[in-house]
């Protein structure tokens, strides 16, 4: 019988429907109903907007009680999709195949998760960005037992001997080091790609907290500086925060996020964390956020925008023949015969282009033969021993068009999937009977939560300066980040 976690991950990717599933399990296993209230709580969906209230934010008075819902699009912090476009629900025969070959590598590496033994928090990052709330893991080695892997690590369990979050003035953070953020700001802004509630419980130290915390200490440490990457707090701060929200740092500086886009594009593509693709998303993630809650491109998002775009035309116009993009991420084009590295840059400009291209953009033929060359790849090569940061990205690049493509054309979207992602945090706790009993709190009433001259022939700015598993799932292996 299928986990209630697997089936819901095969609706979400279009491969099956909850009906189907209930009459399958109808007739193989009587009286189980495996799309339970678990199973619906972890559709992914559209959360209420979250205002920056208390003594951290300053928001202005006539932003308070928008709401995010009321925005284009049905995923927050991710373009508007074309679901509610009846012109666009038609596929071409190409688009049909390329459909099916991308569902499968998305499905076929969804039986392959990580395990707490022998990845890292880190990898486990990476095992959520392609799956988001959906993703498992198992607890021990590879097989046996499985948890939810985002309820896992807000309940900083730990991964490979590793534990995630700390206590920092009186609140939860991440730690920064190998196998654990290699960004400031990374785990919040994983949450908030994954569409986890803000409201969703994290246990430190016995000491119970939820997402809002983690958002506020986030923005209590915003601070800028030469050397100083904002990128992964912009990600997550624009998912959770209001685009016009004001606070104050633990510093005693004033914060918003045009401000935290005006720090990021001073700050060079090249050099950047993965080729700059990161500090393109951050950006990009602003500029949704920003368009969901019907507000005009002006000032820094208008900045951004036009630097997005013009980013997005370099890119694919540095594509190789095959489909694959430069292998030299931005500073030119490149097709080395490494597959690890094709991989690793192709996912994830692929991954970003396909998350801030408008829809009209995405059946572009540039774009569906880049799609179709990484879904092609982690097929043809199932068995090879990607890292697990490539193939995440990789992965993740696939879900986002099978999101924003596919999923629009498929015969229905069951209604659950326009709640809230929640995780399965009770599962995560009876992993250990020895754990602390945790409720689901609700939000916290005192927490809150002009660009360079891009030239159109070079739009990038100057330049500064274990063991594997099994061979059913040699797809992922542990590398220090």
């Amino acid at each position: 019988m299928f986990r209630p976690a697997f089936s819901a991950l095969l609706v979400s990717l279009g491969l099956a429907t909850p009906a189907g599933l209930v009459a399958w399990h109808a007739y193989h296993e009587p009286g189980s109903l495996p799309v339970s209230a678990q199973m619906r709580a972890q559709f992914r969906a559209e959360p209420a907007a979250q205002q920056a209230t208390g003594a951290v934010a300053e928001q202005p008075a006539e932003q308070a009680g928008t709401d995010v819902n009321s925005a284009n699009g049905d995923e927050p912090g991710e373009p508007a999709d074309a679901a509610a476009s009846s012109d666009k629900s038609q596929l071409s025969p190409e688009l049909i195949r390329l459909r099916d070959q991308v569902r499968q590598a998305l499905a076929m590496y969804a039986e392959r998760p990580v395990n707490a033994r022998d990845h890292t928090p880190w990898e486990t990052f990476h095992w959520i960005l392609a799956y988001n709330v959906d993703a498992e893991l198992h607890t021990n080695g590879p097989g046996g037992p499985t948890a939810n892997a985002v309820g896992w690590l807000c309940y900083n369990r730990p991964c490979r001997g590793q534990h995630l979050l700390e206590l920092k003035h009186g609140r939860p953070m991440g730690i920064y080091g190998v196998g654990l953020e290699g960004h400031t700001g990374q785990f919040l802004a994983i949450l908030g790609q994954s569409r986890v509630m803000i409201d969703y419980p994290l246990l430190v130290k016995g000491r119970q907290f939820t997402v809002a915390d983690l958002v506020e200490n986030c923005q209590l440490g915003c601070t800028s500086g030469k050397d100083v990457e904002l990128t992964f707090l912009l990600i997550g701060l624009s998912h959770y925060l209001h685009p016009n929200a004001v606070w104050k740092s633990r510093e005693g500086e004033s914060w918003s996020i045009p401000r935290l886009i005006r720090e990021e594009i001073s700050k060079p593509i090249h050099g950047a964390a993965c080729g700059g693709t990161h500090r393109l998303m951050g950006l990009s993630y602003a500029i949704r956020k920003r368009q969901q809650h019907d507000l005009p491109l002006t000032g820094e998002y208008q900045r951004a925008a036009t630097y997005v775009a013009d980013y997005i035309k370099y890119a694919l116009k540095l594509q190789n023949p095959d489909g694959s993009l430069s292998t030299e991420w931005f500073t030119g084009r490149g097709s080395r015969q490494d597959i690890d590295r094709r991989l690793q840059t192709t996912g994830h400009m692929l991954e970003w282009i396909v998350f801030a291209s408008p829809e009209e953009s995405l059946q572009d033929p540039q774009i569906v033969k880049t799609v179709d060359y990484v879904s092609r790849i982690l097929i043809e090569n199932r068995d090879h021993e990607w890292k697990i940061g490539h193939l995440g990205h990789g992965l993740r690049s696939l879900s986002l068009y099978n999101r924003r493509v596919f999923q629009p054309s498929d015969p229905s979207v069951p209604e659950v999937a326009k709640k809230e992602a929640r995780p399965d945090a009770e599962r995560v706790q009876s992993e250990e009977n020895s754990q602390p009993s945790v409720t689901k709190p609700g939000p916290n009433d005192n927490q809150t939560l002009g660009v360079e001259n891009v030239q159109d022939k070079d739009p990038v700015p100057a330049s500064t300066s274990n063991k594997t598993e099994s061979s059913r799932r040699r797809s992922v292996r542990d590398v220090a980040h």
